[in-house]
């Protein structure tokens, strides 16, 4: 059985916090390109050599979980978080 002890307040994320990153699509830079991993449990990673491509597909699959596209930096910082609506999807 599994035990899941409460966070320490200070510097932590609630659960509905760590519900919205795990259902996010994230475009994440990569070796050959950029990837787009989309949402916990969905589909697999898909590559592009174009990070504009990647935001285009992001868009799209953003639609499987909440909405919200993370983009990554190479040290794997998130550089911008946005809104389905926001990267020209609907």
């Amino acid at each position: 059985m599994r035990v899941v002890r409460p966070s320490p307040a200070k510097g932590s994320l609630s659960r509905k916090q760590v519900r919205t990153v795990v259902r996010a699509t994230h475009v994440v830079p990569d070796s050959e390109g950029w990837k787009v991993m989309p949402p916990a449990g969905r589909n697999r990673p898909k590559r592009f050599r174009q990070e504009g491509d990647a935001l285009k597909f992001a868009a799209q699959a953003s639609g499987l979980g909440n909405g919200i596209v993370f983009i990554h930096e190479k040290g794997g910082k998130v550089r911008k978080a946005t809104a389905r609506s926001l990267v020209g999807s609907r």
